[in-house]
């Protein structure tokens, strides 16, 4: 676990406020991605099941 340091400054402490957003973001758009390739990976695997049958 990473501690930030007990003394925190406010420069610190209004970075954090501003990181915390961004990175949240960052997570958000990285787990969008992954799970709209998994579903265009579906989709693509249905459709071609059903050019099979």
């Amino acid at each position: 676990i990473y501690m930030l340091p007990k003394p925190l400054s406010w420069s610190d402490r209004e970075l954090s406020k501003i990181r915390c957003p961004l990175v949240w973001r960052d997570l958000g758009e990285t787990h969008a991605t992954i799970s709209h390739s998994i579903r265009l990976a579906h989709v693509r695997r249905m459709s071609e099941r059903i050019m099979l049958l």
